[in-house]
């Protein structure tokens, strides 16, 4: 998922649970802005701590998985 899909699933999810943008920054301590710009692809580097607790305010866990990759000599 790169961060264009990322912001239309949060915005989504959002609406798909009667939130506006206030409701969830609220459920983590953060302004509107922050909301609306990841919804938008305009915050970029955001943590994996913050996208943690938005994620987990719209009832999901985030996860991820590290695989090592074979390179060619």
């Amino acid at each position: 998922m790169n961060i264009v899909e990322l912001g239309k699933w949060i915005a989504k999810e959002r609406k798909e649970q009667g939130l506006i943008q206030d409701d969830l920054a609220g459920m983590i301590g953060q302004s509107y802005s922050l909301i609306s710009d990841l919804e938008r692809a305009r915050r970029r580097g955001i943590g994996f701590d913050m996208l943690r607790r938005v994620v987990a305010a719209l009832g999901y866990e985030l996860s991820f998985t590290v695989t090592k990759i074979e390179r060619k000599p």
